[in-house]
């Protein structure tokens, strides 16, 4: 397996851990800060949206795979990394934020 092979699977994986951790926000009154992604989710729904964007991306990618300059895949994956982290911080402030809601609540 060639190292962009390997890169773009991670791309991949980066690309449904973005996907899942969005819909997580989005079910839990978060936001889509994309405005490409917002509209789309807004005309299609959330998963469909975001199953159609990524699909399509994705095949993409591995398309032109061989034409990419050899810093794409290794920037696209730090990007990604960068995406599902901001993601993670944010339902850590959305589940911190309804937890203490429901302390004050009792």
């Amino acid at each position: 397996m060639t190292s962009a092979v390997l890169l773009f699977l991670i791309f991949v994986a980066l690309n449904l851990a973005d996907s899942y951790t969005t819909l997580r926000i989005l079910r839990q009154g978060g936001r889509e800060l994309n405005p490409f992604m917002a509209w789309a989710i807004k005309h299609a729904g959330a998963p469909q949206a975001l199953f159609t964007v990524k699909a399509f991306v994705l095949v993409l990618v591995w398309h032109f795979l061989p034409l990419l300059p050899v810093w794409a895949m290794p920037a696209y994956c730090l990007f990604y990394v960068a995406v599902v982290a901001n993601n993670i911080r944010v339902l850590q402030k959305i589940n911190a934020s309804n937890t203490h809601y429901v302390e004050n609540d009792n």
